[in-house]
């Protein structure tokens, strides 16, 4: 692949593009719309160009964003303002996950998992995190962090005081 991203990094120069690539994703950016226009024809030339890896295009991946409308890219949200946002629905999902934990809802599979996106959150939207330990409290969050389960709540303990 080292062919091809020099060769697209070179084109997309000439248009003011910024080309990036995670693993089979590509992204092209411009501060303005119209520099984008020669993307497609660029790339299938330069796809052509290059015989190893053999590539090609996947239409129904293909999409067209711009500052006016929402843009997910390896399913992260880009604002405006250049940061990256795990978006509305992923943090619902983990707020939800996070309070099934601690409910005693989830396997153990269940909860390694969490802890991966715990991980996850904590590289690209760290005040998230720090809202969710807010929330449910660091132990929570440390605990689930380390694959544990969670601790009883004092009202389902038994007492044998009596």
């Amino acid at each position: 692949m080292f062919d091809f991203d020099s060769l697209i990094t070179e084109e997309m120069k000439k248009d003011k593009v910024n080309y990036t690539r995670y693993a089979d994703d590509l992204t092209f950016s411009a501060k303005r719309v119209g520099n984008l226009s020669g993307v497609e024809r660029a790339l299938r030339r330069t796809i052509k160009e290059v015989s190893f890896p053999r590539l090609r295009l996947n239409e129904d991946k293909t999409v067209l964003a711009t500052k006016k409308y929402r843009r997910v890219v390896t399913g992260l949200v880009l604002s405006d303002a250049g940061t990256v946002s795990l978006g509305r629905d992923r943090k619902r999902e983990i707020r939800a996950a996070v309070h099934h934990y601690t409910m005693g809802r989830l396997d153990s599979k269940e909860i390694s998992r969490l802890g991966g996106m715990l991980a996850f959150v904590k590289a690209v939207e760290p005040d998230f995190l720090l809202r969710l330990s807010e929330k449910f409290g660091q132990g929570t969050i440390k605990r689930i962090k380390t694959g544990q389960p969670p601790q009883r709540p004092l009202h389902a303990q038994a007492d044998s005081s009596f």
